[in-house]
C-alpha cells in the first residue's frame, strides 16, 4: 500500500477530519520549548541532528493552507544539514500514554503525507506515564488482503537521564529537565540557574515559564519560588502568563458557582421556610450553566412540589 493511499484511506477512517490533541497544558509548553529549540529536541533521538549549523524551517501554515482540513500535527518542521540534505519532520506531543496515540498519530501523518508527498519521520514525545501503560511505537492498518504496519520513533523523557539533560548544551531540555529520570529538587533547581544565565533574554524568559509548570511535578509552588532569584524572568514569560490567567478564570468561575448555590439555597430557605434534603444535589453541581438553569427554574416555580421536582430533576 502506497504512502498516499495509505493516507487517504486514513483520513476515510476518520470521516475527513483529523483528530485533536488532548494536551492542555503541556501542549503548549512543548510547543513553545519546540518553536524556540527545536534541535533540542530532536537531539535526543539516536540520529537526530548534532551539528548547530543545521537550520530549521517550520511548515506548520503551510500544510494548514494547502488543504481543507485542519492542521492536524503538533508540529511540522523541515530539517536541513550543512551539507544541504532535507527531512520533514513530524513532532507529537502526549502528555501520558494513551490506547489511541497510534492511531491518532497515523491520522495526522496522512494529512502531512496527501499535502507534501515526502518522506516524513515520526517522532512521539511522551512525557510521564505515572500508571505504567503500555508506549504504543506501530499502528496496523489492514485493507483486504493487504497489511501495512506504520511504525515511529518516540522518545520517553522519563527514561531520559536527568543529568544527561542537564549536561547538555540543550537549554529547551533545562526546562523539561524534571521530567527525567532521576529527578530530584537539586536538580531541579539546577536547570533554573542553567536558563537564567543564558545571554538570549527572551529565550531565558520562555523557558523559566516551562520550567515553572513542569517543575511543578517535583516541587511545590512555594518551593519554586524561592529558587526563583529574577523574579521579571518568570512573571514576563508566556507560559507563567498563561497560567496566571487559567487561575484567573477558574477562581472566577468557581466565584460564580458560589454565587448561585447561594442563591438556589436563599430561595428554596424563603420559599419553603427550610432547606429540603434534595437541596443537597447542589454541592455536587460545579458548573455554573447548569446552576444558573436550576436558579432559573427554581424562580419560576409555582409551589413547593415544583420547587422539589426541579430539585430531584438536577439530581439524574
Amino acid at each position: 500500500m502506497s504512502g498516499v493511499t495509505a493516507a487517504r484511506a486514513a483520513l476515510s477512517d476518520a470521516g475527513g477530519c483529523v483528530f485533536g490533541v488532548r494536551m492542555g497544558n503541556w501542549d503548549r509548553d512543548l510547543k513553545v520549548v519546540s518553536q524556540l529549540r527545536p534541535l533540542d529536541l530532536l537531539g535526543l533521538l539516536r540520529e537526530g541532528p548534532r551539528d548547530g549549523r543545521t537550520t530549521v524551517r517550520f511548515l506548520d501554515k503551510e500544510l494548514a493552507s494547502a488543504a481543507p482540513l485542519p492542521r492536524a500535527l503538533d508540529m511540522f518542521l523541515e530539517v536541513r544539514s550543512p551539507e544541504g540534505a532535507k527531512e520533514l519532520s513530524q513532532l507529537e506531543f502526549e502528555a501520558h500514554p494513551s490506547a489511541d496515540t497510534a492511531e491518532r498519530v497515523h491520522a495526522h501523518w496522512a494529512y502531512a503525507q496527501l499535502i507534501r508527498r515526502e518522506p516524513i519521520r515520526t517522532v512521539v514525545f511522551y512525557l510521564r506515564n505515572d500508571e505504567g501503560r503500555r508506549v504504543q511505537r506501530r499502528y496496523k492498518v489492514v485493507r483486504g488482503g493487504t497489511r501495512m504496519a506504520f511504525d515511529f520513533e518516540t522518545v520517553c523523557l522519563w527514561e531520559v537521564p536527568v543529568d544527561q539533560m542537564l549536561e547538555r548544551s540543550a537549554p529547551g531540555l533545562w526546562a523539561l529537565s524534571p521530567l527525567g529520570r532521576g529527578a530530584r529538587r537539586e536538580h531541579v533547581q539546577q536547570a533554573y540557574r542553567q536558563i537564567e544565565a543564558l545571554a538570549d533574554e527572551r529565550l531565558s524568559t520562555e523557558l523559566v515559564g516551562v520550567w515553572y509548570e513542569v517543575a511543578g511535578t517535583r516541587c511545590s509552588v512555594a518551593d519554586l519560588e524561592t529558587m526563583v532569584r529574577r523574579k521579571e524572568l518568570l512573571v514576563e514569560s508566556s507560559t507563567y502568563k498563561a497560567i496566571m490567567e487559567k487561575g484567573r478564570q477558574e477562581g472566577r468561575q468557581e466565584g460564580t458557582t458560589l454565587t448561585l448555590r447561594q442563591t438556589c439555597v436563599t430561595l428554596l430557605e424563603t420559599r419553603l421556610g427550610e432547606l429540603p434534603a434534595e437541596a443537597q444535589v447542589l454541592n455536587r453541581i460545579s458548573d455554573p450553566e447548569q446552576l444558573q438553569q436550576l436558579t432559573n427554574e427554581l424562580i419560576r416555580a409555582a409551589d413547593a412540589d415544583a420547587l422539589l421536582a426541579a430539585l430531584r430533576a438536577a439530581a439524574k
